[in-house]
């Protein structure tokens, strides 16, 4: 568990236990227990869609095909930012203008 023994597991309660006293723990360890849970079953929904989306895409084309739709798919989600980072350069020129050394 995050590469934490026993021995700190049980510093970090004490710890948790004079700063926030007995009164507030509990409902502090049921609201971490509700947020992990809630990204666990996020996580799980994210997972459950790449694997139906990709065994889609599998079925619909080829292995090779596959790839190609990937790479396509990964050059069109790098266009805008390419456009945003153009655009912004531009945005910056417009602002100084440069002076010849003549």
């Amino acid at each position: 568990m995050f590469g934490l023994g026993g021995t700190e597991i049980a510093i970090i309660l004490v710890v948790a236990l004079l700063i926030f006293g007995p009164n507030k723990l509990p409902e502090m360890g049921r609201t971490v227990g509700k947020m992990l849970a809630e990204f666990k079953r996020a996580s799980a929904d994210v997972e459950a869609a790449v694997k139906r989306e990709m065994s889609e895409a599998e079925k619909s084309a080829g292995e090779g095909d596959v790839n190609a739709l990937a790479a396509d798919e990964a050059a069109k989600a790098s266009t805008p930012l390419a456009e945003a980072k153009t655009d912004e350069a531009q945005a910056y020129d417009d602002d100084f203008e440069y002076e010849d050394d003549e």
